[in-house]
This record gives C-alpha cells, sequence and structure tokens, in this order.
C-alpha cells in the first residue's frame, strides 16, 4: 500500500475521503446522543497505517474542543484529508476541574488514564490492530491524562494494556503546563476559565495547580521516567499560546508549556482556540501538521507487513534460555559493576570484550546479570538500544545455531521501529507472495544486519550486544560470528553512534580477535563461590567451625568451577543430615574427582550398577530430541522402545514392560535416579544440567553406559536418532493399532481428545521421519524401517497423513504429508537413500499421491541430484507427468534453483518439451511457463542453461522482457530512500541482466522493443502493464 501524503492524494482517494469526511463533518453524526465520553472512531481508512488519538483539556469534550467559531471540525474534515491512511479516534472523559484533580475522586486523571488504556486496547484488539503506531494529540490537562495513561501502561503486566506504551511513537502536547513554576498563573487561569463556564470554583483544588500539588508533581516525575526509558522510540513536540486569553491574560506561559531536549512552537491564538483550525491554510494547522508529517513519515510503516515479518522471525525458544538460568543470588556478580575492564566495556562506543572461563564456572549466570543491570541503565541513557542472544548448547535447532541469532538480534531491532527493518520487510513480503512456505537463511539475515539494519539503528543510537555461551554453537560458527560483528564494527566506525560487543565463551577454542579486552572468570568469582557454598550449607550444618572447614575445602578443590559446586555441595549436606561426622565428611569430598568430567564420570559408574540400559535411553532422548519434552511427553518417550518386536504391540501391552512409568510424579523421580542428578526439570521441559554434561556424554558417557558399543560420533548420533525415529513410529502405530477400525469414523474433535490423551503423538507425527533422515546422514542404513508398517503397507501413511491433517498439524519448517503419500514418497522427500531403495523394490516408482506428485517430482524439489540420479536409474521412470498443477518434476527444480537437476532432466532424450518447457503451470498461484517462472524469479544462471537446451529453437523474448520489466518497482527506485534501496537496486540488476541476456540470444523471436508499452497478466494480477523505462545498469557508472 503507498501511503499518501499530503498533496499527494490520488483523486479516488479524494473523492472516499472527502465523503467519509461529509458522513461524519456533524456532532450528531460523530456522537450520536451527546456520547462524546470514552474513546470513539471518527474516521477509519480501509487500509490504515495507525492512529491519532485526540484528547481534550478543560471545560471542553470530544467535539467542542476541536471546532473552530466556523464550524469546521479539523479531526474529520481536514486531518483525514491530508492523512487519509490513517484513522482518527478521540477520547472523551468529565473534563471538571472540581473532581479531575482530587487524590481520591473517583474521577481522577488517573482513572480517566486508565479508561484510555482499556478503551483503546478493546478497539485495537478487536480489528487486529494492536501493533499499528500512535500519535497522541493533547489540549490543556489533556496533556495530563496523555502522560498518566503512558505511564500506567508500562506499568501494567497484561500485553493488551501496555500497546499505549508499546506503540505510542509521538505525542503533540497544546498548551500543557509541565513545570510547577507554572502552576499558580496556570491556576488563576483556570479559575477565569471555569467563572467564564459559570461553574463554581473550589479554591481547594485550584490549589492542586499550584506547584507543590503532589497530584501533578507524580504526574510530572513518572512521565519523566518514562521519557527516559522510552528514549529514541519516542519523540514529542510542545505547542504554546500567543494570545492571552479575553479578560484572563496567559493561561499556560511559555516557559511552562515546554519539556527541555524537544521541538517547542506558539500558535497564534489563546489557550481556547490554539486548537481550533478554520482552514489547511491556518498557521497553526500547518505547524500541527507538519510535526505530524514528521512523526507519521518516519514511524508508520506505509502499509507493509512489519508485524508479519516480526512473527516470522520470532521462535518459541528466542528467550527460553535466558529465562531458565538462575538468578545470582543477593551479593553475587557485583563485582562485574566495578571490574576496570567491563568499566572501560561501558564507557566507550565502538569496543569488544571477551568474558571468558572454563566450563560451569558461571558465564551465564554472569551474563544474565550483566544484561539485567544494563537494561535499568537505560534510564539514565535512554539513547541506548541493547540486544541480546542467549546460546544454548542442549537446546532446540534455532537455539544453537547461527541462524536463531540472526532471527533474534532482528526481530529485537523492529521491535524497537519497523522501519529499521525495512529492507527485511520488503523481502518477507516479496517471498510471502511468491512462496506458498518458506524459511529464512542465515546468510541473509546476516548480510541485511551488516548493510542496512543495525547501520540503520547506529545512526538514531548507540547498540549494545550481549552474546552468551557463544562456543555452544560450534568452534567454525564462533569465529565466524566473531569476524561478522568485527566487521560491521569497522564498517559502522563512520556511523553517528557505535556498536559495542559483550560475549562469554570457554578458554577454548580461541575465537576472539586479538585485540580484545578479556576478563577471565575464574580469577574473579572466588567470592561468589564461597558465598553459594556458605548458604548451601547453612540450610543444615549450625556449627560455625564445621560450616567453615567444611567452606574452605569445598572452594579449594572446586577450582573456581561453579557447576562443581553445584553438584557436590548439596551430597554435602545429605551427608551431614544421614548423620555422618566432619572427618566423615571430609573424607567423602577428599575422594571426589576435582575435574567436572571426572566427577561426571564417577556418577556414570554409579548409574551402570542399575539400569544403564533405561539411562541411555534417557540421555538419548534429552540429546537427540528436537525440542524440550514436558514430563507426560518425556514419560510416554521412556514407556515405549525401538525394537521390531515391541513394534507390534498396543499401548495396553506396553504397560506390562519392567520398566513402564504409569504417573508423571513416577517420572520425575525416575528421571533424578536414571541420571544421577545430571538432567532437570525446567520450565521449557527436561534438560541436562549443564553443557558440559552433555560434552562428557558425547565424548565419554556413552561409551560408559554401553562399553560393548564402539561410540564414534557418526555412532553416537545414528543410534540416537536411530532410536528416537523408530520410537515415534512405534508410539504412533500402536495408538494407531487401537483405534483403527474408527479411525474413519472420529470428527476433528475426537483426535483433539487423541493428542490430549497421548502426550507424545504430536511430536511423534511431525518428527520420526526427521530422526530417521538424520540417522541415514551418520552412514547407519535405516532400510528396516519399513518392518515397522504392518504388511508394509501404505495404509499405515495413509492413517499419518489423516491424523496430521485432522490435528491441524502444520509448520513451514517440516514437510508434512500430502494425502495418498507413500513410502517412496516419504523417502525420497527425506532424502533417505537406504529407505528409498528398499522401498522401490517392492513399490512401483511411478506412483501418485493425492496430489499427482511422484517421487521424481518431490526429490527434484526436495533432495538434490544424487536422490534424483537413483530415480532417473530405475528402468521404468517417466519424467513427463505432470500433477493437479500442470507441473512436472523440472518445475520443482527450477523453483528452487537446482541446476544440477534440472540439466540431468536436460539431458535425457525422453523429455516432453511442449510439456516441460513451453506448457503453462501454476506455481504458487502464479500462472506462466517455465521460462516466465525464470524470468519471474530472476534465475539468471538458470535461463541461460535453458537458452542452450537444443531442442529450443525460438522464445518470445518480448513478452518475457516485459514480464522482466515488471519485477521492477519503478517507483520505488526513483524514490530510494535510506532503507530498502540497496535489496532493490541488487534486484534491479539481476533483472537488467536477464533482459540484456534475452536481447542478446540467438533464440529470440522477435526483436525487443522497450519503448513500446505492453500488457503481460498472471493469475494473480490479470492486467499489469510494463513500465517504459531507459535503463543504467547499478554496476555502471
Amino acid at each position: 500500500m503507498a501511503f499518501a501524503w499530503a498533496g499527494e492524494v490520488s483523486s479516488k482517494q479524494t473523492q472516499t475521503t472527502s465523503d467519509n469526511s461529509q458522513r461524519g463533518c456533524t456532532k450528531s453524526d460523530l456522537f450520536p446522543n451527546e456520547q462524546v465520553y470514552g474513546l470513539r472512531v471518527l474516521y477509519k481508512p480501509q487500509d490504515s497505517a495507525g492512529d491519532i488519538i485526540f484528547i481534550h483539556g478543560l471545560s471542553g469534550n470530544s467535539y467542542n474542543t476541536w471546532t473552530s467559531h466556523k464550524g469546521v471540525y479539523w479531526p474529520t474534515q481536514l486531518l483525514s484529508l491530508d492523512f487519509p491512511n490513517v484513522r482518527v479516534m478521540s477520547f472523551g472523559y468529565d473534563a471538571d476541574v472540581t473532581r479531575l484533580l482530587g487524590p481520591v475522586s473517583k474521577n481522577s486523571v488517573r482513572d480517566h488514564a486508565a479508561s484510555l488504556i482499556g478503551d483503546l486496547a478493546s478497539i485495537r484488539e478487536g480489528d487486529g490492530s494492536k501493533t499499528h503506531p500512535i500519535i497522541l494529540i493533547a489540549h490543556s490537562l489533556g496533556g495530563l491524562v496523555a502522560k498518566k495513561a503512558l505511564c500506567l501502561s508500562e506499568q501494567s503486566a497484561e500485553d493488551h494494556e501496555r500497546q499505549l506504551h508499546d506503540r505510542t511513537i509521538a505525542v503533540a502536547f497544546c498548551g500543557t503546563p509541565h513545570r510547577g513554576s507554572g502552576m499558580a498563573s496556570f491556576a488563576t487561569g483556570v479559575a477565569h476559565i471555569l467563572k467564564a463556564a459559570r461553574k463554581r470554583v473550589n479554591t481547594d483544588i485550584l490549589a492542586l495547580l499550584k506547584r507543590d500539588s503532589e497530584a501533578l508533581a507524580e504526574i510530572d516525575s513518572t512521565f519523566g521516567m518514562w521519557l527516559m526509558n522510552k528514549g529514541r522510540e519516542f519523540t514529542l513536540t510542545c505547542f504554546s499560546e500567543e494570545h492571552e486569553l479575553p479578560g484572563t491574560g496567559m493561561v499556560v506561559s511559555k516557559d511552562s508549556s515546554q519539556i527541555s531536549g524537544y521541538p517547542h512552537y506558539s500558535i497564534p491564538a489563546n489557550h481556547m482556540d490554539m486548537v481550533r483550525f478554520n482552514s489547511p491554510e491556518d498557521i497553526g494547522y500547518r505547524r500541527v501538521k507538519g510535526e505530524l508529517h514528521r512523526w507519521i513519515r518516519d514511524g508508520f510503516t506505509d502499509g507493509r507487513d512489519v508485524q508479519g515479518c516480526l512473527k516470522s522471525l520470532s521462535f518459541e525458544e528466542m528467550n527460553d534460555r535466558q529465562i531458565e538460568i538462575e538468578n545470582s543470588a543477593e551479593g553475587m556478580c557485583s563485582w562485574l559493576l566495578g571490574h576496570e575492564v567491563y568499566q572501560r566495556w561501558l564507557g566507550q562506543s565502538r569496543s569488544l570484550i571477551w568474558i571468558k572461563g572454563k566450563p560451569g564456572a558461571g558465564k551465564s549466570t554472569l551474563m544474565k546479570f550483566a544484561l539485567k543491570e544494563a537494561q535499568p541503565a537505560q534510564c539514565l541513557a535512554p539513547s541506548i538500544k541493547t540486544i541480546s542472544f542467549f546460546f544454548h548448547g542442549r537446546g532446540t535447532t534455532l537455539q544453537k545455531n547461527p541462524l536463531g541469532l540472526f532471527r533474534a538480534l532482528a526481530h529485537q531491532i523492529g521491535v524497537t521501529r519497523g522501519a529499521y527493518i525495512g529492507d527485511l520487510v520488503d523481502l518477507f513480503q516479496a517471498r510471502s507472495n511468491t512462496f506458498q512456505s518458506w524459511n529464512w537463511k542465515a546468510k541473509e539475515l546476516e548480510d541485511m544486519l551488516v548493510s542496512s539494519i543495525l547501520p540503520a539503528i547506529l545512526e538514531d543510537m548507540p547498540v549494545r550486544l550481549f552474546i552468551d555461551a557463544l562456543d555452544e554453537c560450534g568452534e567454525l560458527a564462533a569465529r565466524q560470528l566473531v569476524r561478522t560483528f568485527a566487521v560491521l564494527q569497522q564498517r559502522c566506525s563512520s556511523s553517528r553512534f557505535g556498536l559495542s560487543i559483550c560475549f562469554s565463551c570457554r578458554h577454548y577454542p580461541i575465537v576472539a580477535p586479538e585485540v580484545c579486552d578479556e576478563i577471565c572468570l575464574e580469577h574473579e568469582n572466588g567470592a561468589d563461590i564461597s558465598l553459594y557454598i556458605r548458604q548451601e550449607l547453612e540450610r543444615s550444618i549450625m556449627c560455625p567451625y564445621e560450616l567453615e572447614v567444611l567452606r574452605s575445602t569445598i572452594e579449594k578443590k572446586s577450582q573456581h568451577v561453579f557447576q562443581w559446586v553445584v553438584l557436590v555441595a548439596p551430597r554435602i549436606v545429605w551427608l551431614f543430615q544421614e548423620g555422618n561426622t566432619l572427618n566423615q565428611v571430609l573424607a567423602h569430598i577428599s575422594e571426589i574427582p576435582e575435574e567436572l568430567h571426572s566427577l561426571y564420570d564417577s556418577i556414570l559408574n554409579d548409574l551402570i550398577k542399575h539400569r544403564p540400559d533405561l539411562s541411555l535411553k534417557l540421555f538419548q532422548w534429552i540429546c537427540f530430541g528436537h525440542k524440550a519434552f514436558n514430563v507426560p511427553e518425556f514419560r510416554c518417550a521412556m514407556n515405549i522402545d525401538a525394537t521390531l518386536e515391541m513394534s507390534g504391540k498396543t499401548l495396553k501391552e506396553w504397560e506390562d514392560v519392567d520398566y513402564h512409568i504409569e504417573t508423571d510424579k513416577q517420572m520425575e523421580k525416575k528421571l533424578h535416579f536414571l541420571s544421577g542428578g545430571l538432567a532437570e526439570i525446567t520450565k521449557s521441559g527436561v534438560q541436562l544440567i549443564h553443557q558440559s554434561v552433555q560434552d562428557f556424554l558425547f565424548s565419554k558417557g556413552f561409551g560408559v553406559l554401553d562399553p560393548k558399543t564402539t561410540w564414534t560420533e557418526d555412532i553416537i548420533l545414528g543410534r540416537g536418532h536411530g532410536r528416537l525415529g523408530r520410537s515415534c513410529l512405534a508410539y504412533f502405530l500402536a495408538i494407531r493399532r487401537e483405534h483403527l477400525t474408527s479411525l474413519h469414523l472420529l470428527s476433528t474433535t475426537d483426535f483433539t481428545r487423541l493428542a490430549e490423551r497421548y502426550p507424545l503423538l504430536v511430536y511423534a507425527l511431525k518428527h520420526w521421519p526427521l530422526h530417521i533422515s538424520t540417522a541415514e546422514k551418520t552412514g547407519m542404513s535405516q532400510a528396516d524401517v519399513l518392518e515397522f508398517l504392518p504388511g508394509r503397507s501404505n495404509l499405515c501413511l495413509e492413517h499419518w497423513e489423516l491424523f496430521v491433517t485432522c490435528l491441524r498439524i502444520e509448520d513451514t519448517s517440516l514437510k508434512l504429508p500430502h494425502p495418498g503419500t507413500t513410502m517412496v514418497h516419504e523417502a525420497f522427500k527425506y532424502n533417505i537413500p537406504s529407505l528409498a531403495t528398499s522401498a522401490l523394490g517392492w513399490m512401483r516408482v511411478n506412483v501418485k499421491d493425492g496430489h499427482g506428485r511422484t517421487a521424481l517430482s518431490i526429490a527434484a524439489q526436495h533432495s538434490g541430484i544424487e536422490m534424483v540420479r537413483l530415480l532417473l536409474s530405475q528402468p521404468r521412470i517417466e519424467l513427463n507427468i505432470a500433477d493437479r498443477d500442470g507441473r512436472t518434476a523440472l518445475s520443482y527444480a527450477v523453483e528452487v534453483d537446482d541446476i544440477e537437476v534440472v540439466e540431468a532432466f536436460l539431458d535425457r532424450p525422453e523429455l516432453n518439451t511442449r510439456l516441460n518447457l513451453e506448457t503453462a503451470y501454476n506455481m504458487n498461484g502464479i500462472k506462466g511457463t517455465t521460462f516466465d517462472h525464470v524470468v519471474r524469479l530472476q534465475r539468471l544462471e538458470l535461463l541461460k542453461v535453458l537458452l542452450g537446451y537444443p531442442k529450443i529453437t525460438r522464445i518470445d523474448a518480448d513478452a518475457l522482457v516485459g514480464r522482466a520489466l515488471v519485477c521492477i518497482d519503478a517507483d520505488a527506485l526513483a524514490v530510494g530512500g535510506a532503507l530498502g534501496l540497496t535489496s532493490k537496486v541488487l534486484s534491479a540488476a539481476k533483472t537488467i541482466d536477464i533482459i540484456q541476456l534475452l536481447m542478446e540470444s540467438d533464440k529470440s523471436q522477435t526483436p525487443v522493443n522497450l519503448n513500446e508499452p505492453r500488457n503481460y497478466g498472471s493469475d494473480k494480477e490479470p492486467n499489469i502493464t510494463a513500465p517504459i523505462l531507459h535503463f543504467a545498469h547499478p554496476h555502471s557508472t
């Protein structure tokens, strides 16, 4: 949607807006039955980009305050014409000052502010506009209502009530007193106003308006803090009256109406008339409109789907790791704030600091403390933007890779202000319009952050970036990230403000650059460890001497590793509770290994005396699950196994095994027993107590639990994912077996109840093929998976698809089954060669699913050249099969830009040129030939391959050039702008390269005339006119 500004409204818009305004120009139209209280919508465009809310002042109301002596109600009759894409609202309240400022009155400023917050949430939640930006225009003491509402909104624990705080980008204060020194004269003015209105003047109430008014002082103070918290996310402008009110004088002095550091303008009118404008030429209106234009230009999103983009960037576990880290106990970590190196980092705007330490030294706890302390500091330095990410090596994929980092950082910056991620929003909308499902790539987000997002925000404010546990994303990724941010700091060296980065990481690998400040945790955390030990031991040990001896002994042996202390201290407390003497406890401490991994080794050696098989299963589910399981899910996981013998049983029969766990309470106890205390239940679910535990399991731990196996990295991964994949499949098949006779009779509600009854069902349905695929990549054959299906029947997979559909399981990151799918389709979709080969041995190679797709078309889209070659080697493979959308396997290879697969198809003599290249088909809602789609998707190299295909003798280059031309947003390129220009220029460059290639092709059917206007159509846009443009290549001078 193109945003229309003053003087830029199309004739159609003008007519529509004018009609709307004329219908609502009278008071009875806008406020039926004199309903002037509450929040009312005065003007609503079809596609609103944001809200402007009017708040009146003393002895006024939602209509009279803003209506000129000539009867012009400017919020609708002027403003809606100049800003037709903005919704206009007015908030009315009882403006009787004799009740308004009473500290215990039911009609106080606080009550009106709360009403504004509630009314606004109700309207915006109801119509889906809760993320739209807000501008407030307040007159006189209406400014107090606005201030109070913004502060109350910030304090609310409810998201819907925080909209005013979160989304307000600006306020225009018109004749609002901001300084206590002006209250005495203001009170006198109020008295005259009230007398003119023939209202009684309560002298006690007027006293509240004077310098020492507690109510006004509190509002002024809290709003000052609110301003500092918001920083550059918010702005304001103050307007003051130039003329005296007859019989009264100046109601609000120029000095009192200003807020230091913000723009201030005067309006040539008295206090009551300063917000009553007769025409667009009124000087007061022009000044207010100028500020609105600036705010809307900078803060509104021009109809772009910023919220949709932010939603696509966010992921459920984005903040989980930071939340799960225990807060430091009182008195701990405070040494950091006084540390010389850290203070130097805080004082510099373009610096890098590395907090390093041994595994388990307490780095994450310290980083959480540092971040927590940095955020309140924004009250004193409001222009500093703090962003963060806590890597989680035991978490989901996005919690431990650069993609998750980049998504989280872009999301945090975008929430601050949508304009900062303008390029990203453009890319999001283009992708969403082109593809039915897609996912962000780490490299493209990294490029966006480096080239446009961070440089944009650094022009407005400094940024502090905290990254915890950088080593948990892997050594190569960690090194690359440090290089990326070092380059970014260098690139932004000329920016108005700087980027400061604080990251934590182990000593090895060494990822920091040579020039980097460092803090070594083992040299600093002695006092914290001593305090923690004392707090733990004091719970059971009362004797000061015994307490001090044990504290000193444990601290010395800990080698400054917090995690070692966390494991040992509870054991010491337990020994004392069991009646052991001090010497006995000291003897036990002497036997505890000093190294953390040696301590884990001793714990696992204790476990093998009981049920090492169950301990192995427990650790595999924790390490290789794609999520942190809650207790009911984990109980179900522990109750099933992955053997062929057990796969044929019902869940009722599973209950007969000796390791069956009946209740969640039992599961909690078993978790501690089977893990030796190395696993825990957190808010996110079941997980290992520390990253160092997972490191130990991979290096040695699995071998301790199963010494008969040689545990290489591939075997660890293959065995783990193989077990989980088969267990998930067995779990689903057991549920299916119990309900087989009634599956076709079940409603959607019945399936939902099944999911509630069987906690692991949804996970099993979504993830069994992913685990099998991962196991295959380690070199372990997965051909035996077919044996899990009774009689190798495809009916099981059809039921799998039925479950997925009826449970409404949707996930763009997963390749969920289509109706009529077979094991051949799924094996090629998930790139499982051994399973695919096995399935081809008993199924037809060209079998179609319910959408008419063959395994070849699926392999071309998802699996790459090796799996395609496997199919092409089959004697009866058919290339020329079109699905319900008219698409062949070749079209899917074109869509994913797989040149190797396309060339493999073109090399086949049986390829039908007309069907594959010349016949139009539907790709994601847009119809065209393969050449049309290649041009639309800007696949330059692919176009070269197709033009070199011998069977193509000529092309309609004129039509293809036209299709290429409509890819260029000519208006956007002409207007440009700091945000969004780079990506659009690069896109235009690709398009121009394609046009040049088409024009130079010896297969061009007709000479191309760029100066002749043409129309080109599609299913989505049936009549697109290609612009007549003269091109200068962006790469040229």
